[in-house]
């Protein structure tokens, strides 16, 4: 069995009963009080069936028009699944989340005092030749005191960056001043040698 559902008549749809009631009990002033209740109460049954056959009429309209679904907000995923691409590839699985390689900047360099002064580029660079150690430890490059040093020329840095000349050559002076790094230069074109210090 369907469930009835209340429907909201327009004020023009809105039967009469009150007036009719009012109107039948005028004409029946004159019957005895038992037969006046009587008949006011077949007035009232009668017109609540017809209420209630008017709302299941306008319930059948409605229960038979197509009513569309409101437009959902478009996603990113529905998108490019149209254009043919898998919404899933833009998400890491389990078994991808060590799978990439991370730079990783210390949180100091943004949090401490001392290292505000300091740009971001230059930040980013010394979060390139943290992660260059690991080449140091391969191929063995300690000098007497066991400090590791690595070889991280102008060139390569503009590769990774996308700086200018001038511009590396500028954020490497930024980590010197800040004592985050030092140079030691071997001149005759070679490249300098680099010591990542301790933040």
């Amino acid at each position: 069995m369907r469930p009835l559902r209340f429907v909201f008549l327009a004020k023009s749809e809105e039967p009469k009963i009150l007036p009719q009631m009012r109107r039948e009990a005028k004409a029946h002033k004159s019957c005895g009080a038992t037969t006046q209740k009587t008949r006011l109460a077949v007035t009232l049954l009668t017109c609540r069936i017809r209420l209630v056959t008017r709302l299941l009429q306008v319930e059948n309209k409605v229960s038979n028009t197509a009513i569309p679904y409101p437009s959902k907000m478009q996603d990113k995923s529905v998108t490019e699944n149209q254009k043919g691409g898998d919404p899933l590839n833009k998400f890491f699985t389990a078994l991808e989340a060590e799978t990439y390689v991370f730079y990783k900047v210390p949180k100091a360099l943004f949090t401490d005092e001392k290292y505000r002064s300091v740009s971001t580029d230059a930040k980013m660079l010394y979060g390139l030749l943290l992660d260059r150690m690991h080449l140091s430890v391969k191929n063995g490059w300690t000098d007497k005191y066991g400090r590791a040093y690595q070889y991280f020329t102008v060139k390569q840095a503009q590769e990774l960056l996308r700086f200018g000349h001038e511009k590396i050559c500028r954020l490497f002076s930024e980590l010197e001043a800040a004592d985050l790094i030092l140079r030691k230069r071997q001149g005759q074109g070679k490249p300098n040698i680099i010591y990542v210090k301790k933040f």
